[in-house]
């Protein structure tokens, strides 16, 4: 997505809700946003992990997915938020789907810094 950031000293405010599904056993997998192609560092990355140990059978769970957070030190002007799937630090990659048979959306919202 592309977002007009209209100050300097405000905050974006992102969320994703919709579905995923790891198709997998003892695997984890890590939603994140990017801006600008980098994680957020102010105030701290906006990330969602979700991991599956089904004892020794794979698991097929589609299910309702929420996550948001606020990003900071982000300049006015022309923003590009990006989701992202990838590994969780210390485990193997699974099978990751997003948005599987369902809408899914991001919202972006412009806001005044967190304090």
């Amino acid at each position: 997505c592309s977002f007009n950031k209209l100050h300097d000293n405000t905050a974006l405010r992102v969320s994703y809700q919709g579905n995923v599904r790891m198709y997998s056993d003892i695997k984890c997998n890590r939603w994140y946003f990017k801006f600008n192609g980098n994680e957020c560092s102010g105030p701290l990355p906006i990330d969602s992990v979700l991991y599956s140990d089904w004892a020794e059978k794979i698991s097929n769970l589609h299910r309702n997915h929420f996550f948001q957070g606020y990003c900071e030190n982000l300049a006015r002007g022309t923003v590009s938020v990006e989701l992202w799937v990838g590994k969780c630090p210390y485990h193997s990659l699974g099978d990751a789907y997003t948005g599987w048979n369902s809408v899914s959306r991001i919202m972006i919202e412009e806001v005044p810094p967190c304090r």
